[in-house]
């Protein structure tokens, strides 16, 4: 009988978001130049919060992160997406990661300004933690997010995720309080 912890199980490429009029898509080497694109548009906001995003995104740094995506998928440690709207689906309007370690998956997202408030963040996570309802190792989800960026803890409260603690640590980022939050959410494995 083969050890359902021996290998990664199959992840959609695609995950729809319906009624969203958006979807997620496995981000690959051909999305450097409309990432690049998508961090500069959206760079005030990004640098506020984002580790990654302490300088402006060159070339060669989103190409080696986009191989680095591309073997974590490969090895089963994360799962990297864009965030395409429908009626756009040349542009990325964002992007959701889910992170394997341990027992739980870790989730990370950020959105372009224009689409904040419309719920495709929080529609995205619920994506996700139905692609870790097939993933028999994985017990949880959390989402981190420093305790002043009330945007990503409100994606997280609207996906059902419960505040599990506040905990300091020195700000990372120029907006940080170095008040960071982890959220939790049990999944429930498919039967």
């Amino acid at each position: 009988m083969e050890d359902p912890f021996s290998k990664p199980p199959a992840v959609p490429e695609v995950l729809p978001l319906p009624g969203m009029g958006a979807r997620l898509v496995r981000l690959q080497g051909g999305d450097v130049v409309p990432l690049v694109r998508a961090i500069e548009e959206n760079w005030n906001s990004l640098h506020d919060w984002m580790l990654w995003a302490a300088e402006p995104p060159t070339l060669i740094e989103r190409t080696a992160d986009l191989l680095s995506a591309h073997d974590r998928w490969e090895r089963g440690e994360a799962y990297e997406y864009k965030i395409v709207m429908d009626e756009e689906p040349a542009r990325i309007a964002g992007r959701v990661a889910l992170r394997i370690k341990d027992r739980e998956g870790d989730i990370g997202y950020w959105l372009a300004e224009e689409h904040r408030g419309k719920g495709l963040v929080t529609a995205a996570v619920m994506a996700l933690e139905q692609v870790m309802t097939q993933m028999p190792q994985i017990e949880s989800a959390v989402i981190f997010c420093d305790a002043a960026n009330t945007d990503s803890a409100a994606v997280a409260r609207r996906a059902g995720y419960e505040l599990e603690e506040i905990f300091e640590e020195p700000p990372k980022v120029p907006a940080g309080s170095g008040r960071m939050m982890r959220w939790r959410r049990q999944i429930a494995p498919r039967s």
